[in-house]
């Protein structure tokens, strides 16, 4: 009996080098690997959350801009039709690719699908003092006069889309063409 034991205790001294903490061990660390795994599922959740709270957000800002640019556009081009009766102006989009687009076709489906907010980069001014359309001009290319009406025309587009409780001007007829100071102090 003695040798069975000397023989079972020789053995087992084999087996020293194992890590008797291994099952303790393991279950800690699967326990670590559940809950982390639970972490993971967690923040996969609130990361898509966010991401479709930046998309609405990016959807509701795009529609407001649209909203307001088409507004705007609407109340110059009637302004300004005001102001200068022969006349015709309207606004327009820039895009980063130098693309001019109008009300139309911002709010179009087809040109919303492929623009973004962030390739806009500016608003643009179209005008035609004689009212044909293949005549219309870039700022740059008006005349100081023309510029303070088309100007004029924008500010009061404005005031009507988002009223303020007043303006105070100062000599805002001083480059104004003739013509046009009756129309501007009419409004």
């Amino acid at each position: 009996l003695q040798r069975d034991l000397d023989r079972a205790i020789i053995e087992l001294k084999k087996y020293a080098h194992v890590n008797k903490k291994a099952l303790d061990q393991f279950l800690q660390f699967s326990d670590e690997r559940d809950k982390l795994t639970n972490r993971k599922a967690e923040i996969d959740e609130a990361h898509r959350h966010i991401v479709d709270l930046i998309e609405s957000l990016d959807n509701k800002r795009f529609e407001t801009i649209q909203f307001t640019f088409k507004q705007v556009s609407l109340y110059f081009t009637e302004v300004f039709k005001r102001l200068a009766p022969e006349g015709t102006a309207h606004l327009v989009i820039k895009k980063g690719d130098n693309e001019d687009y109008d009300s139309e076709q911002v709010s179009s489906q087809s040109s919303t699908q492929q623009m973004s907010v962030d390739e806009f980069t500016g608003v643009g001014i179209k005008v035609s003092f004689t009212g044909r359309t293949n005549e219309m001009r870039d700022m740059q290319q008006l005349s100081g006069g023309q510029k303070s009406l088309v100007a004029l025309a924008l500010i009061f587009a404005i005031q009507k889309c988002d009223p303020a409780p007043f303006y105070l001007f100062d000599e805002i007829d001083q480059a104004l063409d003739p013509q046009y100071r009756n129309a501007v102090a009419e409004m």
